[in-house]
């Protein structure tokens, strides 16, 4: 069955790529799952993590030191985070279908702006699964279990969705990227498949089409193989409540 044969290729790639991960450090983190993290794109010495418990939690990277802060006013679990390229601004998903700005103050810490709320006409219907800067900081791409994908200005104003009605994601979108060079294009990978967009709007193909349980692990090799290598560590998360950090 292609389905079968595809998840036991995805399983064997994941399985060669733990063999050679070493975990060189791991701390308390959240009172419930973390569900994501990311590194300060500029420097990569500061980590960001967010929980099922609605916080998101500042780190150095060594983790020797108590959260360097953190951040509330999520109100819901939390499960999407993004980082901005210039580390001045963070953006974060819930479980209420809501993106939060926050931006740092004149003493580095991260303060929430409420007056940057993201347009509740467009706004997700449930939980946004990702969010994402594109590489030069002025468009934020979102999506969630409501199927949609949006862009959005960085000052929170609606954009467009990536909706053309005979190609977009049916189910669940669990992740976004843009392309690394100049931003100009969009990758999402969803329940139904992988499909490749303009920003702009513009459906390019679909990189992937499946119905099978095999879609979760191939999100994470799109992450690890078509997306471009980045030479640091990794952080690891799922359903516990520590970090882990990893080469």
């Amino acid at each position: 069955m292609p389905g079968l044969k595809l998840e036991h290729q995805a399983i064997n790639s994941l399985q060669r790529i733990g063999h050679q991960i070493i975990q060189f450090n791991r701390w308390q983190a959240h009172t419930a799952p973390i569900t994501t993290v990311s590194f300060d794109p500029k420097k990569g010495q500061t980590i960001a993590s967010a929980s099922e418990d609605g916080s998101i939690k500042i780190w150095n990277q060594d983790g020797s030191q108590l959260p360097k802060q953190t951040l509330k006013g999520q109100g819901k679990a939390v499960w999407s985070l993004s980082i901005s390229p210039d580390g001045s601004t963070l953006i974060s998903g819930s479980r209420d279908g809501k993106i939060r700005l926050w931006s740092k103050d004149s003493t580095g810490q991260f303060k929430l702006q409420p007056d940057r709320i993201f347009d509740e006409q467009h706004r997700h219907k449930s939980n946004i699964l990702a969010v994402a800067f594109s590489p030069d900081g002025t468009v934020i791409a979102s999506s969630g279990e409501d199927a949609k994908v949006s862009l959005w200005n960085k000052d929170g104003t609606w954009l467009r969705d990536l909706d053309n009605s005979q190609d977009k994601h049916k189910d669940a979108v669990y992740s976004v990227s843009f392309s690394p060079s100049n931003g100009s294009e969009l990758v999402t990978a969803g329940k139904d498949g992988i499909k490749l967009w303009k920003i702009d709007g513009t459906f390019v193909k679909n990189i992937l089409q499946t119905t099978t349980g095999a879609m979760e692990l191939l999100i994470v090799l799109m992450a690890l193989t078509l997306l471009p290598v980045i030479q640091m560590e990794q952080l690891s998360y799922g359903n516990q409540t520590a970090l882990g950090l990893k080469i």
